[in-house]
Parts: C-alpha cells; structure tokens; sequence
C-alpha cells in the first residue's frame, strides 16, 4: 500500500508540473498573440520603458545603476534595460562634443545594478522551490555538486549573453545553490555584457548592439523574442521538476 501511495504521490506531482507547464506557456502565447494584434496594448509599458530611459540619461551613472537593478528584478518578463549603457556610452556634450560618460564604468555599474536585481529572482526560485517534489530538488541539487564547474560556467556564459538569466538563476535559487557562489559569476558576466554594449554605444556599432540586446528589435520579431524568452525560463524551471537527475 506504501508503494502505491507513493507511486500516486509522484505521479500527482508529475502531472502538476505538465499541467503548470501547459498553463504557462498558454498564458505567454496569450501575451504574445494580443501584443501582435493589438499593438496599442502594450503603450503602458513603452511608455513606462521611454519615461525609465529619459529618466536614466538625465541622472546619469545612478541611473544607469537603477535601471538594470529594476529590468533583472523582474521575474521571467525580459525588460530592455540593456538600452540604458548603450545610449550613455555614446551620449556627448552638445558645446564640445567630448563623450559625458566612461563606456567601462557604465557597463560596470550597469552590471553590478544587474547583479543585485537578478539575486532577487534568485530569491523567488528559493521560494518557488518549496513548491516541487522535494526528490528533485535533491536530484538536480547532487548533480550541480558532482559537476562543481557547471554551475558558475552555466551562470557567467548566460549573464554575458542575451539568453534570460531566470534560466539558471531561479533553477539554482530553487535547490538552494549558495548565493555566494552565484554573485561572482554573475557579476562578472553582466560586467562583461554591459561594458561591451556601452563601448557599442561609443562606436555606434549598433550591430554589436542589436546582437547583445542593447536596442529593443521592432514589431513582430521583438515579439516573438520576448516570448521565446520567457518560454525558456518556464521550460528551464520545468525541467529541474521533471528531469530525473540521479541518472547524471
């Protein structure tokens, strides 16, 4: 009878995490196919974006701290933050021309104000952790401790590039992986990230800029991007409940 209770029990939390799954990931086509038809109701958010941007210049090297802060604090929902360095790297003065801001120290105060929003869904994957089957946590947990370079590798090549860094963060956050070993990497990454987007900006590459996500892709491509991304981050945190880890 223990048996088949427990055989019950991992089924129940299978289907939980297939039905989340399919939950999710409606909701985010959902997103995606009213931004796309009805374009004018994602105006709140431009203009929330506009209003952060104009906000960011004026204040300058605290802004460029704050933005970032609040654009990785978001959980899962990608946010163009990366727009700030790469518009004060090229910013100059209008009487002589000198370039206002040092593209290296933008990208690095940039990528510390990541570093510190990014902890929180650091925070959030701690939280939602209590909410997969303890036996996985404990899988993955094991697996990141036999492969002891996976992690901080995983986490600083995903913070220097635009893949969404909810992707490991929370998945990390929710086996409880020291936090102290998620700074470094991370912080490091978003450094590297940023300063290279604030020296586009410098150089008007806009080509590096685009590449990295600095400049937000217009219409139906930035669409189809941000929905992509926050498809990884469910699927990412999907997997960590539904992948047997003990077998790696």
């Amino acid at each position: 009878m223990t048996h088949l209770w427990g055989q019950a029990g991992e089924l129940h939390s299978v289907r939980t995490s297939d039905v989340l799954l399919l939950l999710s990931m409606a909701l985010i086509a959902a997103y995606g196919i009213v931004t796309i038809f009805i374009p004018e109701s994602t105006g709140f958010l431009l203009w929330v974006y506009d209003w952060l941007l104009q906000i960011s210049i004026a204040l300058g090297y605290p802004g460029d701290f704050l933005v970032p802060l609040v654009g990785n604090a978001i959980v899962i929902i990608p946010f163009p933050y990366e727009g700030i360095p790469v518009r004060l790297g090229g910013i100059t003065n209008p009487v002589t021309f000198d370039f206002v801001f040092d593209p290296t120290l933008v990208g690095l105060i940039a990528g510390f104000g990541a570093m510190i929003g990014e902890m929180v869904c650091y925070l959030a994957g701690r939280l939602g952790g209590r909410l997969v089957d303890e036996k996985q946590t404990s899988g993955f947990s094991a697996f990141v401790k036999r492969h002891s370079i996976a992690a901080p590798l995983a986490v600083f090549f995903v913070a220097a590039t635009p893949i969404p860094d909810d992707a490991i963060i929370m998945p990390l956050g929710a086996v409880k992986y020291p936090w102290w070993k998620v700074v470094p990497p991370l912080l490091a990454g978003k450094a590297v990230e940023l300063t290279a987007i604030a020296w586009a900006g410098r150089l008007s590459l806009d080509w590096i800029a685009r590449l990295l996500g600095a400049i937000e892709s217009a219409g139906i491509l930035g669409t189809v991007i941000e929905v992509a991304a926050m498809a990884l981050v469910v699927l990412c945190l999907y997997l960590l409940a539904r992948i047997d880890w003990t077998r790696y």
